[in-house]
């Protein structure tokens, strides 16, 4: 009976069927820039993921966004679960491009989306290339947020409110 045991357990565990899946994720993105620091509308806008960090990377996703008509991106990730879990990741990562505001590196979005709540958060800076003390200096872009989950992957409805500052000129 002995011999049995081990057998047993991998069978029970091949049967509760822990993998690794893949996940898409939706990002409806909406800028607000009262102070036109961004220049006038449409805004280039990317969402990426950030597997790559390159601004070749983040211009494969460009597209634009302008009053009621938000930039609709794509981002994917991989997480580990249960077979019979059906939920979707716990965390959500994503670059974002704006070219407007900086065009040397992304905003890093990281969150943890809870379904059917507005949430707030801030994304940090990444530079393209080396990261230099300069780095530390660029102040977060607040942002807020609606998440709804679906089997597989998240749909996020992200606003950016960009800080007021001197409007680029067009």
């Amino acid at each position: 009976m002995r011999p049995l045991l081990p057998l047993l357990v991998f069978t029970i565990a091949a049967a509760a069927g822990c993998g690794t899946g893949t996940y898409d994720h939706k990002i409806e993105l909406t800028i607000k820039d009262p102070s036109r620091r961004l220049g006038p509308e449409p805004i280039e806008v990317s969402i990426f993921n950030t597997t790559g960090s390159s601004e070749e990377w983040a211009r494969r996703t460009i597209g634009t966004t302008g009053t009621g008509k938000p930039y609709n991106g794509v981002t994917w990730s991989t997480d580990t679960k249960m077979a019979y879990d059906r939920t979707p990741p716990a965390n959500l990562d994503a670059g974002l491009f704006l070219p407007g505001l900086r065009q040397e590196g992304y905003y890093l979005l990281k969150i943890r989306p809870i379904a059917g709540t507005d949430q707030t958060t801030a994304l940090t800076w990444a530079s393209f290339h080396v990261r230099t003390n300069e780095d530390d200096t660029v102040p977060p872009l607040p942002a807020h947020f609606r998440s709804e989950a679906a089997r597989k992957g998240w749909t996020i409805h992200l606003t950016v409110d960009v800080p007021p500052g001197e409007a680029k000129k067009p």
